[in-house]
């Protein structure tokens, strides 16, 4: 799985650097509020990809 780690390593430096850009323009509290629904709607958007045989291990 190393292209899972290369694309997880990007998105951690692309957030970190879209979150000091919001802050300037929203402020610290605006990036929180935006990043509270954004983990409130993420889970919304994903549960109809989510099925019983995708939550099972792959080692059982």
């Amino acid at each position: 799985i190393p292209w899972a780690w290369g694309i997880n390593g990007c998105a951690s430096v692309l957030s970190a650097i879209l979150a000091t850009l919001l802050a300037m323009h929203v402020g610290f509290s605006g990036v929180v509020m935006i990043a509270v629904v954004l983990y409130l709607v993420a889970p919304a958007l994903l549960a109809n990809r989510l099925t019983i045989r995708t939550m099972i291990p792959f080692w059982l």
